[in-house]
């Protein structure tokens, strides 16, 4: 899941750092944002509509003495309502109304006469207990996330696409019919959405466990069978949730340049909350995974001729960045322009041995500015969502990001 946290109380304090980092330890993209920003950042910030969120949690278990209790509550509700009020045309980077995301409350009622879940307005608006066990808490939010899901891609049915389940994964691709640009549903703003849908391509956009397992098991065979840097860039188009959970960002395919003509980085990975003009960009160059990490030489071993050329690509896509001539292609891409990068290369299989892995630590730490991930660590941490999630004799959890 991606989720939008925010609090009644200090957003920044131990308990809530606390919250977070257990949250993302269990491999959740979560952002944090005062609740007294929340509505300004939705309605006027320029960066919203670029944002990709599943879930606004807010919390209203703050220890509090029973009279101030009712306060917090009412302030979460009317947090919660006026996000419920917000315009139609207010949508995320996918199209998704901001107003119909589900609005998840923390918190309980000090007595039985007051009951201020009633008064929430949205439809996936709601109230659920404080819970001391992070998993049960997050497992309480994903409930509701996944009807909502549920919800969406019905809709995505009657606005111009094709709906389908494979293998525990929903995915959508256009239908034949051509969607109307200014064409509403209730959960769904068509000329909000900034993503670019191929008519032969279907894209993932929720995954269960089985579906997680899919993306494992696919990946696994793509390497075994040294798939080639195009069929890898499909694969990651098409799951993007493997580069955005490896990223913690929104992965944008080929965003190109108007210098030098034909720069075109193959992702540029964005800010879940949007980025604002200023903030750095991930740019990753992806090469095959058959692609040498080490050159052959035995005495002064280091990266290989493929793993020089992809760094200086990425390095020279990082440089014309704050070209002004690119300033315009970026904005209507990115959504912002970036002033800096965070450069990055995928690349190759796993090390075979712990020589190979100490000259690429060596190798690695006298490169500036550029990280270098083997293919080996982007399944490694795919399958640890399943070793640290599923749990013996229990594998019905619900869906993942």
């Amino acid at each position: 899941m991606n989720i939008l946290f925010t609090s009644i109380g200090n957003i920044d304090d131990a308990e809530h750092r606390a919250t977070v980092r257990e949250w993302r330890e269990r491999h959740h993209i979560v952002e944090t944002m005062p609740a007294e920003r929340l509505i300004s950042y939705i309605r006027l910030d320029p960066a919203s509509p670029h944002a990709q969120i599943d879930v606004i949690v807010c919390n209203a278990d703050l220890n509090a003495e029973f009279f101030l209790l009712f306060d917090t509550l009412e302030k979460a509700v009317r947090i919660a309502n006026e996000v419920a009020d917000l315009p139609e045309y207010t949508a995320m980077r996918d199209g998704r109304k901001w107003r119909m995301i589900p609005f998840i409350i923390i918190g309980s009622s000090p007595h039985y006469f007051y009951q201020p879940a009633k008064d929430l307005k949205g439809r996936h608006g709601c109230m659920i207990g404080p819970n001391p066990y992070t998993d049960g808490l997050l497992r309480q939010i994903q409930e509701k996330v996944d009807t909502y899901l549920d919800r969406l891609l019905q809709e995505y049915n009657n606005c111009g696409m094709m709906v389908r389940v494979v293998n525990g994964r929903s995915q959508i691709s256009p239908a034949l019919k051509r969607k109307k640009r200014y064409e509403e549903s209730e959960y769904y703003h068509v000329s909000g959405d900034r993503r670019n849908l191929a008519k032969d391509r279907w894209l993932t956009v929720a995954r269960d466990n089985e579906g997680l397992r899919a993306d494992i098991a696919m990946l696994e065979q793509l390497l075994d069978m040294n798939a080639t840097e195009q069929e890898m860039q499909r694969f990651f188009e098409e799951h993007p949730a493997i580069l955005m959970q490896a990223r913690l960002g929104i992965p944008i395919a080929h965003p190109t340049y108007a210098i030098p003509r034909k720069y075109s980085p193959d992702f540029a990975i964005t800010p879940v909350l949007g980025g604002r003009d200023g903030d750095l960009v991930n740019l990753l160059e992806i090469k095959g995974p058959d692609a040498p990490l080490f050159n052959s030489l035995r005495h002064h071993k280091g990266f290989s001729m493929a793993l020089h050329r992809a760094i200086d690509q990425v390095r020279d896509y990082g440089r014309y960045l704050s070209d002004p001539q690119n300033a315009v292609r970026l904005i209507k891409k990115l959504g912002y322009l970036p002033t800096t990068s965070k450069l990055a290369v995928l690349i190759g299989r796993e090390r075979k041995d712990d020589i190979e892995n100490e000259i690429f630590r060596r190798r690695e730490e006298e490169l500036i500015n550029v990280e270098v991930i083997t293919y080996q660590e982007i399944l490694q941490g795919q399958a640890n969502q399943l070793r640290s999630l599923v749990l013996p004799g229990n594998d019905t959890l619900p869906r993942l990001q």
